[in-house]
């Protein structure tokens, strides 16, 4: 079984509605709370996970992503990608992945699956 998980930290200066629809960009069936400064959400299934892969697709990225998220497996058990987005890019609905940090914050992302290296091969595919 899939479970992704996303958060990010509210900055004073930033709507929370506005971070919402970021991650509801990428990640559109995700449910969503918002607890004082940080907003996140989980959801189950590759279905919720079919958005962030068309994202991938429509912006020809698989090739890149591929490589950066076999970068970004945990050791842990289950085995799960962990990697931060972007929130400007996302709220454009693009995915821009996060290598250093940035001012305001980003969405981080932990995706787990007993199978990982399937995981990759299926949101990376070329069709």
């Amino acid at each position: 079984m899939t479970r992704t998980q996303v958060s990010a930290k509210l900055f004073p200066s930033e709507d929370g509605e506005r971070v919402k629809r970021a991650i509801k960009n990428i990640f559109c069936d995700i449910t969503l709370t918002k607890k004082e400064d940080i907003v996140s959400g989980e959801c189950e299934g590759r279905d919720c996970l079919l958005d962030f892969k068309e994202i991938l697709k429509k912006n020809c990225i698989q090739d890149s992503a591929y490589s950066f998220f076999y970068s970004h497996i945990s050791e842990e058990t289950p085995a799960a990608l962990e990697f931060e987005l972007n929130k400007q890019a996302a709220f454009a609905g693009k995915i821009s992945f996060v290598t250093f940090e940035i001012v305001l914050g980003c969405i981080k992302v932990r995706i787990e699956d007993e199978d990982i290296e399937s995981l990759v091969s299926w949101l990376t595919q070329m069709d």
